[in-house]
């Protein structure tokens, strides 16, 4: 027998005895409050208000761009250049030792390129970009790579690797914030490699050791933290209040990947003692929060292609590694992470995907409850490697980062679309009192109720 509740009863007598049909209560208004077209190629950072994103305007063309996130307006907007690879340098902005924000980038000198530290607020260059505080090179042919040198926060240093000359090693530099351009002296720098953080692999001893200043903070076997090891491994970290969240797989270039067999281990940032571990599963988003979430994913990537069998979204106590709440997820949407659909979305905070039926819902990351939104919901589908950015050498490419643009349940893209609050709440970066949406042919920010 079902049982109506006391609520439902009370209502149902309520309009009994006025003759008054009970109104749905009115969902949360969606206002634009400001637009502004560019053809995005990176998706916004934010910073203190101000958002910064990687704009181009051509196949030779590549734009650092800052907005007040509040009001839309445009700050300043300089010229920057990719690393040998056609990667960008992630905008990352830092303190430069005296309390104000910088951000720096790459810019074209002559030939080659140099490092040109911008005010976040302004985009005036600091006079120390070109310096160098031990007689070191700062300008070069080509930069390798380029990571936060340390786990610390908020980050005061960038770290980055030039030829050194000998066509077969690299020269690990360093630029400070306040100083400008110094050598990074680096234990055994003919084994390791860079990835974020601070942390590097070392080949030779098969570590991963975090190195500040040059010098080894901590050093973790391999072994030790990850239950898979791999003849060509490569970790991803990320941060998450005091935690590492490292995550293994085989390198890059390998050209087949079992996704049950990646690990996320999370390290303790001042010792690397290994808080938790959880295996076949990596971080879907980052926030400082007491739950993280991650995706657990059954199948694998090879030469032809990846290919997904069984996906789940898992949440898991931040302090602990203890699992929350787990969803699987559909049918409907392991068919949309294997090129099927048109939509799926992660914020810190929340997960917009397919319930069972292949219907939207959202799950707060504190629980995993599915919450479901409106049926015909404007949904943001996925417009990720699509209008790739090719450099004038032919070499280079850049692959525009995910960005949202709009479409029905079906994957038909809405030109004009009424967005829906709880969509946005996942989708928009919070500035202030208004939502951020990057799109690739500009930003859109709105103000929901």
């Amino acid at each position: 027998m079902h049982r109506r509740s006391t609520a439902v009863v009370v209502a149902a007598l309520a309009a009994a005895l006025t003759g008054c049909v009970i109104q749905p209560p009115e969902l949360a208004a969606v206002t634009e409050v400001w637009r502004v077209d560019d053809r995005l190629v990176t998706a916004p950072v934010e910073e203190s208000g101000t958002l910064l994103a990687y704009t181009t305007a051509g196949p030779d063309s590549l734009d650092v761009v800052a907005w007040d996130g509040v009001a839309g307006t445009e700050l300043w907007r300089a010229a920057s250049v990719p690393m040998s690879n056609g990667d960008i340098v992630d905008l990352e902005p830092m303190d430069d030792g005296s309390g104000r924000l910088v951000v720096p980038m790459l810019v074209a000198e002559g030939d080659g390129v140099r490092w040109s530290v911008r005010d976040l607020a302004t985009g005036e260059e600091q006079a120390w970009s070109t310096a160098s505080a031990d007689g070191t090179q700062t300008t070069w042919d080509l930069v390798y790579y380029a990571w936060s040198c340390s786990p610390d926060v908020p980050t005061t240093s960038i770290c980055f690797s030039v030829p050194d000359g000998t066509e077969t090693t690299a020269e690990f530099l360093r630029l400070r914030p306040g100083h400008g351009v110094d050598a990074l002296p680096i234990p055994n720098e003919g084994t390791v490699f860079a990835t974020d953080l601070g942390l590097y692999t070392d080949q030779a001893t098969q570590t991963i050791d975090l190195i500040v200043d040059g010098q080894i903070r901590w050093s973790r076997p391999w072994s030790d933290a990850f239950g898979h090891v791999y003849e060509d491994g490569a970790i991803e970290p990320l941060r998450s209040g005091d935690l590492l969240l490292v995550t293994s797989g085989p390198a890059w270039w390998s050209s087949t990947l079992q996704f049950e067999s990646v690990d996320t281990v999370a390290l303790e940032a001042s010792s690397g003692a290994v808080r938790w571990t959880v295996e076949g599963a990596f971080p879907c988003a980052i926030e400082d929060a007491d739950v993280v979430i991650l995706c657990a994913l059954a199948g694998a990537r090879t030469g032809a292609g990846t290919t997904l069998t069984g996906v789940s979204i898992v949440g898991v106590d931040a302090a602990t590694g203890a699992e929350r709440w787990r969803v699987p997820y559909s049918d409907a949407g392991v068919a949309i992470e294997n090129g099927a659909g048109a939509w799926s979305w992660f914020s810190g905070s929340a997960a917009l995907v397919p319930d069972a039926s292949g219907a939207p819902v959202v799950l707060d990351a504190a629980d995993g409850t599915p919450q479901p939104i409106a049926a015909d919901a404007p949904l943001p589908c996925s417009q990720g490697a699509e209008g790739s950015v090719a450099w004038t050498d032919g070499g280079l490419s850049i692959p525009i980062e995910e960005l949202a643009e709009w479409c029905s349940l079906d994957g038909a893209r809405l030109t004009d679309p009424e967005l829906d609050a709880d969509v946005l709440a996942v989708v928009g970066i919070p500035v202030g009192d208004v939502r951020v949406v990057a799109m690739a042919s500009g930003i859109a920010a709105y103000r929901i109720g």
